[in-house]
């Protein structure tokens, strides 16, 4: 059974920072690409339609003519 481990908020951080650069680090370029892919994705899931469309117009307006 793990114990509690109790950090300060830097040095959480810091962990959680060394973390995902290792994580990244780790990656190859089609993997990070389906990651970005899946977390953009996942984000906007939790959007509305409306604002979907005011994401993608305060970005990529043109991808609104094309649909």
């Amino acid at each position: 059974m793990p114990t509690e481990t109790t950090m300060t908020p830097e040095k959480r951080n810091k962990l959680q920072d060394d973390y995902v650069n290792q994580c990244v680090d780790d990656m190859d370029l089609k993997t990070l690409i389906a990651f970005a892919h899946d977390s953009i994705s996942c984000d906007l899931d939790d959007h509305s339609d409306n604002e979907l469309v005011e994401i993608v117009k305060e970005f990529y307006p043109e991808l609104l003519n094309a649909n």
